[in-house]
């Protein structure tokens, strides 16, 4: 009987296919897993969730801004970044008590991809939930370095206004998402990029929505940011909607540059024992079980 083996990752030869737009995954491990320890990756995963959601919690109360906290780009930016880490964790826990409770084995080697047919990436074996997860994921690391840039370049005018909780949502919201990427064996995906930039075009919608619908911002103007100010300029307003649209799309490229370095340091000088995983009920590649 023939042990049957694979690599989370995809091939460059099959990124730009059709089917690349869509989130379809032939491998859950890749993300559940780390070349870390799994337990030390659940851990980090764990501490992400709960760090980000404290500083949720204590970001609107510092700044005492009320409800309306949540019109503004940063701000909502932070809340679905730190309901991915949540999500991202349970998939990470409940894979990881299925991993440890199933039976599975670990191979010594690493695994070379070229010993599996180009079909087998050609499979789906992600449920709806994890490809939700990959989405809210491809969203928050394409709008994340915009957060930063936007609100240290457009928001802040003096070091006054800069707080702690500002620097978690602006600042350490950036850096702990690298670290994550990094860390982890998360896949980003070239043909992606437009769905990078859905957070950002609907809440360009909902900027439009809640000024039609007599919005103000805290200090009761009748627009969220200056620039999106569509009763004095319209003009502007659409200009700036149109520009706020564009980052998320380049950053996206950027990100998955980074992740095709990640993969290459991985196979190159950490891959091994803990990385592959066998299943020792099959004989040939068309019936490999995928973990």
């Amino acid at each position: 009987m023939t042990n049957m083996y694979m690599s989370t990752d995809i091939p460059i030869s099959q990124e730009c296919r059709c089917r690349r737009f869509w989130f379809f995954y032939h491998d859950i491990r890749a993300f559940t897993t780390s070349w870390l320890p799994q337990p030390v990756f659940v851990i980090w995963r764990v501490f992400l969730a709960l760090y980000s959601l404290v500083w949720l919690i204590v970001h609107p109360v510092i700044r005492g801004f009320g409800a309306r906290w949540l019109i503004y780009y940063t701000d909502l930016a932070y809340v679905w970044l730190v309901l991915m880490y949540i999500l991202l964790a349970i998939v990470t826990v409940l894979y990881t008590i299925q991993m440890y409770v199933g039976k599975r084995t670990l191979l010594s080697k690493p695994l070379d991809d070229s010993e599996l047919p180009p079909e087998v990436y050609s499979r789906d074996n992600i449920d709806f939930f994890v490809k939700f997860v990959w989405f809210m994921y491809v969203n928050a690391l394409s709008t994340a370095p915009v957060v930063v840039v936007g609100f240290y370049g457009t928001v802040v005018e003096t070091f006054e206004d800069i707080d702690v909780a500002s620097v978690h949502v602006h600042g350490i919201n950036l850096l702990f998402i690298l670290l994550d990427l990094c860390l982890s064996r998360m896949p980003i995906q070239i043909l992606h990029f437009p769905w990078a930039g859905t957070f950002d075009v609907v809440y360009i919608i909902f900027t439009g929505i809640y000024f039609a619908a007599g919005g103000t911002d805290i200090d009761g103007n009748p627009y969220i940011y200056t620039a999106l100010d569509y009763g004095n300029s319209p003009a502007g307003a659409f200009g700036f909607a149109l520009l706020l649209s564009l980052p998320p799309f380049i950053v996206h490229i950027i990100m998955w540059s980074i992740v095709l370095l990640r993969n290459f340091i991985y196979k190159k000088f950490l891959c091994s024992y803990r990385d592959i995983y066998i299943d020792t009920n099959h004989e040939n590649h068309g019936n490999i079980e995928l973990l």
